[in-house]
């Protein structure tokens, strides 16, 4: 009777019996692809407002009520507005040369790399392997008595593998797009560093001017104190005044003196702060400075919350990062079910070079594996359960990033009002002391007047012009703060420029919000950052729901 083996099947005919298996398998697996099993989490659930509440007249007028301001997008060097062309210059230095920008821009390269890590599972995988050898075999297992000599064998063989993971529930386009999304927020991370990088280099501006306002101040009111003293001691020599009169006056001199090196400090500390903030070395970066006071301060309109939200890469950027990771959990959750595999090789073989390509010397094989997770100690069902919690926390980041942005434009807003007003009233306050130490030092000469009237009209006078600089500083901090909280120059490009992989796009057109075009990971706009059109009108409603 004959065996089981001896019943052999042609080879062709086996290939086919193989094929139509795994083509039965692939529907059988296929169909259960089809299955949907939907991710909740919550949504966004935060209130927008319609206007902000200390809106007013533009954010530069106290008093006003909440309205909704016409928006006119600031330039993307939007330190501009206030008029100085040395500020404009050293906005351009920071967006350009800072060192934190410079390490975004390269956690960007990184970021586009694991996208093409990422992403390598979506292609089929190939290997090849093209070997070549010479054997030898002892004599002694043919003949046992010695006689038969070594035989040598050479063998030349090329082969091929490929294998192809079928991507049914989503897996390795989940994987894709979390990788993705994450170069998206790198992207809008290094916008974020810009924006604040040059909303930092403005305040020191300020701060310098300010500095330089100050000094300027206090060499006066030294000045008018050492014309005091002067006079005090006319009066001493004649009689008319006291040793403890002139060392009053003389204690004001030097409380005057005593001013000037905080402020020194003050302005050369602002002066390496700039250095540090444009990439540079203090030595090599010259500033001039100027006065406040020869600052324009803009109106900045804040325009609606909504539109606010579209104009911050911070927001942008916490989007982005909560997109990944819900893309890192439909991942992980597809890793709980089965995987289909389809393998492939071939490739020929032969002892003799001459006879390696002929069709005599071909071999191959293919098949089709199914792959269940079945014992794992609980590890898939961790790593899900960790992506959900990192879902659920860069969900209350991105709230935050939303209620922060609402925060930082009230908080600018009624920084603005509030020290407008306060400049107004010191500036009242100014006047009013100026003219009391006009008439105090008409009635020094005469000598119709007491010492400690003259000094306390002195140090009103005084302290009054040093708090109008501070609080002018004060001011034009707010207003540069203003700017950065609705996003400076900043708007959502309407193409992100994600590299290609090896000149194909794994990545799903759904994967990318807009979708991707060809370019290189390093391009910006003038202002340094992310290039990409500008939005001719930010949209009324933004953010994820």
């Amino acid at each position: 009777m004959p065996s089981f083996a001896d019943r052999a099947e042609p080879a062709g005919q086996r290939c086919w019996v193989g094929v139509v298996a795994a083509f039965t398998v692939l529907v059988g697996v296929a169909g259960l692809g089809a299955c949907t099993f939907d991710e909740a989490r919550p949504g966004l659930e935060i209130p927008v407002p319609s206007v902000f509440d200390h809106a007013g007249r533009g954010g530069a007028e106290p008093g006003g009520a909440a309205v909704a301001m016409p928006v006119v997008p600031l330039p993307v060097n939007w330190p501009k507005v206030f008029g100085s062309p040395e500020l404009s210059r050293l906005a351009e230095f920071t967006a350009r040369g800072n060192l934190d920008v410079a390490v975004a821009a390269a956690r960007i390269r990184e970021a586009d790399a694991q996208t093409a890590i990422s992403s390598a599972p979506l292609f089929p995988q190939a290997t090849s392997s093209d070997t070549t050898g010479r054997s030898f075999s002892p004599g002694t297992i043919r003949s046992g008595n010695g006689t038969s000599r070594t035989i040598a064998t050479t063998s030349f063989d090329l082969g091929l593998t490929a294998s192809y993971e079928l991507d049914l529930w989503g897996r390795n386009r989940f994987a894709s797009l979390a990788a993705t999304e994450n170069a998206v927020a790198a992207r809008f991370a290094r916008d974020t560093l810009v924006l604040s990088a040059v909303a930092a280099v403005a305040n020191s501006y300020f701060t310098l001017l300010s500095a330089q306002d100050r000094l300027g101040i206090a060499e006066n009111n030294l000045k008018d104190a050492r014309f005091g003293l002067e006079a005090i001691k006319g009066r001493l020599s004649v009689g008319t005044a006291t040793a403890l009169e002139v060392a009053q006056q003389q204690s004001v001199v030097d409380q005057q003196l005593a001013t000037f090196p905080p402020l020194q400090q003050q302005l050369q500390q602002a002066k390496t702060a700039i250095a540090l903030l444009t990439g540079r070395v203090p030595e090599s970066l010259a500033i001039k400075g100027g006065s406040l006071s020869a600052l324009k301060p803009p109106i900045i309109p804040p325009g609606l919350p909504s539109q606010v939200l579209r104009r911050r890469p911070d927001v942008a950027e916490a989007e982005a990062t909560l997109g990944s990771a819900d893309a890192a959990v439909l991942s992980a959750r597809a890793a709980l079910f089965p995987t289909l595999t389809l393998t492939a090789s071939g490739g020929v073989e032969s002892l003799a070079l001459r006879t390696l390509l002929s069709p005599a010397a071909a071999f191959g094989s293919m098949g089709a594996g199914l792959a269940s997770p079945l014992l794992d100690g609980g590890a898939l069902k961790g790593e899900l359960d960790l992506q959900r919690g990192r879902d659920l926390e860069d969900l209350q980041a991105y709230r935050k990033s939303v209620v922060q942005s609402l925060v930082d434009v009230e908080n600018a807003l009624i920084a603005i009002q509030q020290n407008t007003e306060h400049e107004k009233r010191l500036a009242a306050v100014v006047a009013s002391a100026r003219l009391a130490y006009d008439i105090t030092r008409v009635r020094l000469r005469e000598g119709t007047i007491d010492i400690l009237t003259v000094l306390n009209t002195e140090q009103t006078l005084f302290a009054a012009l040093d708090a109008e600089a501070v609080v002018r500083l004060a001011r034009f901090t707010a207003l540069s703060s203003l700017a950065q909280a609705i996003g400076g120059g900043w708007a959502r490009p309407e193409q992100l420029e994600v590299p290609p992989l090896d000149g194909l796009t794994p990545v799903p057109a759904e994967a990318l919000r807009p979708e991707p075009q060809p370019g290189g990971p390093d391009r910006t706009d003038a202002a340094g950052y992310t290039a990409g059109a500008r939005a001719a009108a930010p949209s009324a409603t933004g953010g994820r729901s």
